[in-house]
Order: structure tokens, then C-alpha cells, then sequence
């Protein structure tokens, strides 16, 4: 660290406004002129920090005199904040001495010290770049607001699927971008992935609340095709529907097997149609006479004609015509 001699300042006035101190020449636009001095040796230390915050900051700070009333003056102007710890990007303001000293610091050095831009009135130096120890210093004088965290912090917050992402605190007291999403799971919580399975299903899994994926569901189930198909079952039970059942195609009887009833058809399913006296059963039950007297009646021919009971009735080709023509009248030559 340079020994250095008390900074010489005398108090500020808007007349004596210096564009130029040594080498330093006060241009850059902060709306004000620099209201400080500059000593006979081309230097001083509240000249060039003025102009470094005018030029920094675009802010043309007040005449707070002396450098060792700066840290006072900027407690009690809501524009400004004083900091305990150094930081890059602000005043850095000693309190000691006659004089005390600022310099503006442009960053932090590994070991915790300070590298800055100053001048001064003594020691035969004007403006120049400098490393201190943060103890020499007794405040860091920033913008209000400006400063968001203490160099060095870091903070962690939860991204993406379970994953984490950091920031940390750089020496200006800001805080920088956010690092890319890491450690992710494989999955968002409560999302849910469908797959197939079988010949006409699918089945699903849901992802954990630790962003991985659960088992698949046991059931495998999907629509019906909806489509006629052959059971090759027997008689009413041939035709089908296509179901799909646990995930495979099968092919389900649209009727089921039922009583065998006398209709032409294989109701029961087993290959015989209107068998076991179905249509017995049917004619028993019909409201006509039984079949039985209507099979053993005379039957009355006209003209003589008879024929006698039986299961069948043959009436004679002689006969039905004879019934033909009396039904008919007499003949047109007049024979019986």
C-alpha cells in the first residue's frame, strides 16, 4: 500500500469550477461543472473523484468539502448510501486526518483490498491508480438503491424439474445472471406420458412430485373398433362386435345363447335349428283347435265325397274334380 499524504482540499464553490486537473480533463456530462480545485501539482483527490462519479455515474455529486467530511455529508443526503464493505463502483472515503482521503474504486482485489483511480495534492503525483487495504477506508459512498447484495453472496433457487440454478453477488454489490438449470429430474411434476400397449390400448404413468417418472398403470385399456366381425360361434351367436379388452382385439357374440325357440333359427347356439320339439311346443300353443282334431275330423266332399280320418287326407283326382264342376253349376251341353 502507498503511504499516503493527507489530500488538500479547499471548500468547494460553483466559481471555481476546474475543467482540468493535470493531465485529467473534466468532460464528461454529468449536468454540473466539477466545483473542486486543483492543487499546484496537478492534483486532488476530491477533484477526481468528483470527476469520476460525474463520469460513472452520470451524477454531479454536491461540494461535501474536505474528503473527510464525505462520508458525513452523503449520510445525510437520501441520494446517496454509505457502505461498510468495500465495493467496486463507489467512493471510497478515509475519515483520519486533517484532510482524510477519496479515491473511486474500480474493483476488489483477491486478497480484500481495494484498486482505485485518485489523485492527490502531495507527493509530488497527480492522478493515478492505486491498491489499498479495505481498512484504510472507512465508508464506500454509492447511489442510493444501487447496491443489492455484498460481494462474495449467493443465492439458489429451485428451476425447471427439480433442478437448481445460482447467482452471485459481484463486487459492485449487483447481483449477476442466473447459471443455467442443472440437476433437473426427467420429468414436471404431475405430467403424464401415455404409451401403447397390446394391439389396441394404451396405458400411463405420472411424474413424482421428485420430478421421476412412476410405474405404468397395470390396466391396458383403449377404444373398440367398433367393428361386425365373425365369432365363430354356431347359428345367432356367429355374428360379433370387435371389443377391445386389456388391450387386445377380440371379438364379442352380439346375441348370447338363448331358449330354442321354432323360428327358422339357431337360437341355443349349437349347430341345430328348431330342434327338441320347438316347433311342437309352438303349434300346442297356438288358439286354433288342437292338430290332433283337426287331423281326425271327417272331411265332407260334395257330390259323396268323403274321406275317412287320418293323419293324412289323399282325396282322389276323380273326386276333386267332381267337386269342381258341382261347385261349379252345369256345364254349358246340359250333362250332370
Amino acid at each position: 500500500m502507498r503511504a499516503l499524504a493527507a489530500s488538500l482540499v479547499f471548500a468547494a464553490s460553483p466559481a471555481w469550477a476546474v475543467y482540468q486537473c493535470g493531465d485529467q480533463v473534466d468532460s464528461c456530462q454529468c449536468g454540473a461543472p466539477n466545483p473542486y480545485p486543483c492543487c499546484d501539482n496537478g492534483g486532488n483527490c476530491t477533484w477526481m473523484a468528483w470527476e469520476n462519479a460525474c463520469c460513472h455515474w452520470g451524477v454531479g455529486l454536491p461540494g461535501w468539502g474536505n474528503a473527510n467530511q464525505w462520508v458525513g455529508n452523503a449520510n445525510a443526503n437520501a441520494s446517496y448510501d454509505v457502505h461498510g464493505n468495500p465495493l467496486a463502483d463507489t467512493v471510497s472515503c478515509r475519515t483520519l486526518g486533517t484532510y482524510g482521503h477519496v479515491a473511486y474504486v474500480l474493483g476488489l482485489n483477491s486478497g480484500g483490498g481495494v484498486h482505485v483511480s485518485e489523485e492527490n495534492c502531495f507527493a509530488n503525483y497527480g492522478a493515478d491508480f492505486a491498491n489499498y487495504s479495505s481498512g484504510f477506508f472507512q465508508g464506500f459512498i454509492s447511489r442510493a438503491g444501487t447496491v443489492q447484495c455484498n460481494p462474495g453472496d449467493s443465492q439458489v433457487q429451485a428451476c425447471g424439474n427439480c433442478g437448481t440454478q445460482s447467482r452471485g453477488c459481484g463486487d459492485d454489490g449487483k447481483w449477476g445472471g442466473w447459471s443455467a438449470c442443472g440437476a433437473q429430474g426427467e420429468c414436471a411434476p404431475g405430467a403424464v406420458d401415455s404409451q401403447a400397449c397390446g394391439t389396441c390400448g394404451t396405458h400411463a404413468r405420472t411424474c413424482d412430485s421428485t420430478c421421476h417418472w412412476g410405474a405404468f398403470d397395470a390396466a391396458c385399456t383403449g377404444a373398440d373398433p367398433d367393428t361386425i366381425c365373425d365369432t365363430g360361434l354356431k347359428g345367432a351367436c356367429a355374428a360379433g362386435r370387435q371389443k377391445c379388452v386389456g388391450g387386445e382385439v377380440q371379438c364379442d357374440a352380439i346375441l348370447a345363447p338363448g331358449e330354442e325357440v321354432c323360428d327358422g333359427l339357431d337360437n341355443d347356439c349349437d349347430g341345430q335349428t328348431d330342434e327338441d320339439g320347438a316347433c311342437s311346443s309352438a303349434l300346442a300353443d297356438r288358439p286354433s283347435r288342437p292338430v290332433a282334431e283337426a287331423l281326425t275330423a271327417p272331411q265332407q266332399l260334395t257330390g259323396g265325397c268323403s274321406a275317412a280320418p287320418a293323419p293324412l287326407v289323399l282325396v282322389p283326382l276323380w273326386c276333386r274334380r267332381r267337386r269342381s264342376s258341382t261347385m261349379r253349376g252345369p256345364s254349358k251341353s246340359g250333362a250332370p
